[in-house]
């Protein structure tokens, strides 16, 4: 789904007028945009590849496979760092202050009735003031749209999705090479979480309300007892309606899994 926005790829409406022969163009479309929430949540992942703080920046990344196949000095490596650097730099380089959008787009403008944008520009807000960060718009942007940003934001994100897959391939290249080591758990540690429910056996304790939990897995001390039926109350009909059982104070649960 994300390749025809990679490609900047468009969709043209022509009709030709068979008495004339003139031929108009009446509509235009772009591919279809994923799904919002699964983007979204793909941008996030690889934004530390954009932060200059993070580790995993693209400057950082870059400059150590450099290091390294400078130090190897094999003559049959064939990848092009200074073409990936190129390309790092051209899809994820920050709006420049004061250019022109013309000049500062990758694949086009949006011009509004309150003036015109480059898509990096409107990709970069998104980011910036509807994603991870809350920046306000400022008075530039204030007449663009979340539609607006949303629109530019999508390709950006994927031209950087394509640029880490190269970067990744390039990677295990040099690993399987042994230019490059790398830590078997990057290739198998779990990313994501698809369980929605927990459970777990174990037993439940109690104690009064007030008392501290502990802070490690040591055998729980007194006044930490398992719970049993005693503890729990059996409403009458008036508690079953809403009420409290009398006599019965909060009880501080803590659960040990082990």
């Amino acid at each position: 789904m994300l390749k025809p926005h990679i490609a900047g790829e468009m969709t043209f409406n022509v009709e030709e007028d068979t008495s004339t022969g003139a031929i108009s163009v009446t509509g235009i479309a772009r591919p279809p945009f994923p799904d919002e929430e699964r983007f979204e949540s793909l941008a996030a992942r690889v934004r530390p590849f954009l932060l200059v703080s993070e580790p995993v920046h693209f400057t950082k990344v870059l400059e150590a496979l450099e290091k390294l196949v400078a130090e190897s000095a094999d003559p049959n490596l064939e990848i092009d760092l200074p073409g990936l650097r190129r390309e790092w730099e051209t899809r994820c380089a920050k709006p420049k202050p004061g250019a022109r959008p013309e000049d500062d787009c990758q694949a086009w403008t949006v011009t509004t009735e309150y003036g015109t944008y480059s898509d990096r520009q409107l990709a970069d807000r998104w980011i910036y003031c509807d994603l991870v960060h809350a920046d306000e718009l400022n008075s530039e942007f204030a007449g663009t749209t979340l539609e607006d940003r949303w629109h530019e934001a999508v390709p950006f994100v994927a031209r950087v999705v394509e640029v880490i897959e190269w970067t990744y391939s390039i990677v295990r290249y040099l690993d399987n090479l042994g230019i490059v080591t790398l830590n078997a758990a990057a290739l198998t540690d779990q990313v994501s979480n698809p369980i929605r429910e927990w459970e777990a056996d174990g037993t439940v304790w109690t104690a009064p309300v007030g008392t501290a939990p502990p802070s490690n897995l040591e055998p729980l001390p007194p006044p930490f007892r398992p719970l049993d039926l005693s503890d729990i109350p059996r409403p009458s009909s008036a508690d079953a309606a809403g009420r409290p059982a009398e006599g019965e104070g909060n009880k501080h649960a803590a659960r040990d899994s082990r």
